[in-house]
């Protein structure tokens, strides 16, 4: 199955259907234009070696095995449903792009603060319960995400 067919109809099934699915090449949302939508990737999103650290350590903690590409699709919707505050977002994410521009931190602290940043952690905690809530029937559609 598409990975375009998947998210729009996990999204429809959420009562989202007014958000509209795009390729591109990472994850991200727009709620900014008369027509929100979400970004996916066409292909499978490895993370960089920091990112994947966090990950699985904020796998472990919370008793889940998810695949990173497969939990991103949660972690955007997330995103569309807990989201606010697009300024601040902004600005810790630049402050952050800062900091390790000028060597301030290195970039797993960064991977680390990026992911302390409020609306981070609500998408993530959003979708940490979504896949909890549901847990068999995430596993059984992740194959077909992953195109397994």
């Amino acid at each position: 199955m598409e990975r375009k067919k998947i998210a729009k109809n996990l999204l429809k099934n959420l009562g989202l259907s007014n958000i509209k699915v795009k390729y591109g090449n990472d994850y991200s949302i727009c709620t900014t234009t008369k027509k929100p939508f979400i970004t996916i990737p066409k292909n499978i999103v490895v993370p960089c070696a920091e990112t994947q650290v966090w990950y699985n350590d904020f796998c472990k903690a919370n008793g889940i095995e998810i695949d990173f590409d497969w939990f991103g699709l949660f972690h955007e919707i997330g995103h569309i449903i807990t989201f606010d505050e697009i300024e601040n977002y902004h600005n810790s994410k630049d402050e952050i792009t800062i900091m390790l521009a000028l060597e301030i931190i290195d970039l797993s602290q960064a991977v680390n603060r990026y992911y302390e940043i409020e609306q981070e952690k609500n998408a993530n905690s959003w979708a940490l319960n979504f896949i909890k809530e549901n847990y068999e029937v995430v596993k059984d559609f992740e194959k077909y995400w992953l195109g397994v």
